[in-house]
This record gives C-alpha cells, sequence and structure tokens, in this order.
C-alpha cells in the first residue's frame, strides 16, 4: 500500500500502560481474551463483525484510500500510529490513537493524532503527537465488515488491556475474535484472543 512517506517533525511525550514485553505474562494464563470496553470511547465497543456476522452496522468512514493505494485519513479516524524516534537507544512502540487535526494537502499533509489515554498522573488530555500517513494504519470502523485471517498470518495487534500493539501471528478465528500468540512472550505457547477489529493487517515494521 502506497503511503505518504515524506518528513515530519514529532512532537513527543510519554506513552501511556505500555506493558514491558518481560511483564507482559500477566497472571501467568496460558489465555486471555482481549475485549474493547462497552462505553466504545477511544478503543471501541462491542461489534458484530467478521465472516460470522449476516449484518454489518452501519458506519462513517474514517479514512479513504484512493487509485494508487494511498490512503488519506479523516478527522476522529481511530489508527495505529508510532511515534518518531527522539532516542535511537529506545524502542517505540506502535499505539493507538484518534485524529485530532489535519494539517495541509497532499504530500504535505500531516496529522495531530491524540492518545486516548489520560495522562496517569495529572489525568489532563492523552498526549498529541505529529504524525505522516506512513507511520499510521487505520482501525477498521465499528460496523465494518471483516474477513477472516488464515492461521500462521503475522498481524499487528492491540495486546489485552493496553493501548499499545505488538506483532503476532494468528493461531486461529473465534468469531469476532482472533487468537493471537504475541511475540516476545517468554511463554512461546500462550495465546490471547484480540477483537477482531484491533488486529490490523500490517507487518509492524517501520523506519525510524
Amino acid at each position: 500500500m502506497d503511503l505518504d512517506i515524506s518528513s515530519e517533525t514529532p512532537t513527543p511525550s510519554p506513552m501511556v500502560d505500555k506493558p514491558s514485553r518481560k511483564d507482559r505474562n500477566l497472571g501467568g494464563s496460558s489465555s486471555r481474551s482481549s475485549l474493547p470496553p462497552k462505553d466504545g470511547s477511544g478503543a471501541g465497543g462491542s461489534t458484530k463483525e467478521g465472516s460470522a456476522s449476516k449484518e454489518a452496522l452501519p458506519f462513517t468512514p474514517s479514512y479513504e484510500v484512493d487509485a494508487k493505494g494511498k490512503i488519506t485519513f479523516n478527522l476522529q479516524a481511530e489508527v495505529a500510529f508510532i511515534p518518531k524516534k527522539t532516542d535511537t537507544n529506545v524502542e517505540t512502540e506502535w499505539i493507538q490513537g484518534v485524529v485530532v487535526r489535519i494539517i495541509g494537502e497532499g504530500k504535505s499533509r500531516r496529522y495531530d493524532v491524540q492518545d486516548p489515554e489520560p495522562d496517569e498522573v495529572t489525568r489532563a488530555p492523552g498526549a498529541i503527537h505529529k504524525s505522516s500517513a506512513a507511520r499510521m494504519v487505520p482501525i477498521p470502523e465499528l460496523g465494518r465488515s471483516l474477513p477472516d485471517y488464515p492461521p500462521g498470518k503475522m498481524v499487528l495487534a492491540r495486546y489485552p488491556d493496553t493501548t499499545t500493539f505488538y506483532r503476532a501471528e494468528v493461531v486461529a478465528m473465534n468469531g469476532k475474535l482472533v487468537k493471537l500468540r504475541f511475540e516476545g512472550e517468554e511463554d512461546e505457547q500462550v495465546t490471547m484472543e484480540v477483537d477482531r477489529r484491533f488486529v490490523l493487517d500490517h507487518q509492524g515494521d517501520h523506519k525510524g
């Protein structure tokens, strides 16, 4: 998919609820479920999605794709995005965000993307980051019909109970849930179920 890859100037700030890789196996369970909050804010809500759904709920497109495959995001689009690195010694992770401002047009188009989670200490609204489409992946809208993933496919998925996305391997489909094996787990047998809406068809690779 051809995305706008021109340079951008980010405004980095601390990320919220980002688990360290060594602490991600919470509770020692071999299987955990990731379901979105019922209030539908930020992380989305329960939906009828996937091949098992016979009726799709109405939705408003949050992004558009042109004939060349280039994505243009609209205001309030939910995305997974990766902030620009400010320290080469610190790993930057994909996090969830919402487009709150669009700046410019064409190749110069940039976005202000806000973390949906408030600051842990001050409870102030989530940090806002500058981003380009090249560093963003759309999260499907509520109500969009989504295809199943085949076992073995590598995806970018939201880790349970966080707003952080990691690479994972599809183990199986379970209705609107996807059973995944996340990279970096200490126990390779641990699988987790994540809402299909937050399992993205993306390799999770990035530059810088």
